[in-house]
């Protein structure tokens, strides 16, 4: 068995995985490798949606709010969640088009 063969699995968005190393046979071996994940960026269909339930509103407001200051609400995509991204929201409260 060849065990430099790289294994690669078409995966979804937003799915949790698990992923389980092992082998044949009762023997422990050191292990070692690179897990990468690769492929184009993901956008929001509806920025500041953050819900995806087809609206801004109040949850996607919270959701913002919760992640001031660190990457996790980013919606113009500085790499912070700031002013700029509140305004956005804001600027685009309601229906998704």
């Amino acid at each position: 068995m060849n065990t430099n063969q790289p294994l690669t699995q078409e995966l979804v968005a937003g799915t949790t995985y698990r992923v389980l190393i092992g082998g044949y046979g009762t023997a422990t071996l050191p292990t070692s490798g690179d897990l990468v994940i690769d492929g184009p960026p993901q956008s929001q269909p509806c920025p500041g949606d953050y819900d995806l339930s087809g609206n801004r509103d109040g949850a996607d407001l919270a959701t913002l709010l919760s992640a001031w200051a660190t990457p996790v609400g980013d919606i113009d995509g500085d790499g912070d969640t700031s002013g700029s991204d509140l305004a956005t929201l804001l600027s685009g409260w309601g229906a998704c088009p």
